[in-house]
């Protein structure tokens, strides 16, 4: 079914026997469900479809994280920071999850120390690996994920209540 507006072709049913004119042919039943309307796809189908995955959530960051790291390369020692918003699954879509990203970067003579800092959603329940994939879809390209290691600061201030922070160091 082709749904020309959304630029969406659904496949609404299958089966793998089909003989045309035979009592059995499974598209006997596919015209019976088209009558019934029972065939075109659901509310919740469309909502399936629309709602972001965590794989969408990684994308996104991994597309906003060049720019957050070129801007505290570009004035080290200063955090940079963004309020990331992305749909939140829990709630098929409807609601908002909101997380607060810091960077600071600093480099002395041929070394580059940085820092990431991700502030979570309150009451959201973030299992340990989607937390570390976030924060390697933060990561500069450059640092090697062995490289990171957890951190109680971020340069030189505490972590904010509910950040988790990590950092790096590496050598031109």
């Amino acid at each position: 079914m082709w749904v020309e507006s959304e630029d969406t072709c659904w496949l609404v049913a299958y089966d793998e026997y089909h003989a045309t004119g035979d009592r059995k042919d499974v598209y006997n039943y596919f015209e019976k469900l088209q009558q019934r309307g029972e065939l075109a796809p659901t509310e919740d189908d469309w909502l399936a479809v629309t709602e972001s995955t965590p794989q969408d959530l990684l994308e996104k960051l991994r597309d906003l994280a060049p720019g957050l790291i070129a801007e505290a390369r570009q004035s080290p020692g200063t955090e940079a920071m963004v309020t990331f918003q992305a749909q939140d699954s829990d709630d098929g879509g409807r609601g908002q999850a909101v997380m607060a990203i810091d960077v600071v970067v600093l480099e002395r003579e041929g070394a580059e120390e940085g820092w990431i800092g991700v502030t979570l959603p309150r009451d959201t329940d973030w299992p340990q690996e989607g937390v570390l994939a976030i924060v390697a879809a933060l990561v500069p390209p450059e640092i090697d994920s062995d490289a990171l290691l957890p951190s109680s600061k971020l340069a030189g201030r505490d972590r904010h209540k509910g950040e988790i922070v990590f950092t790096w160091s590496r050598y031109f």
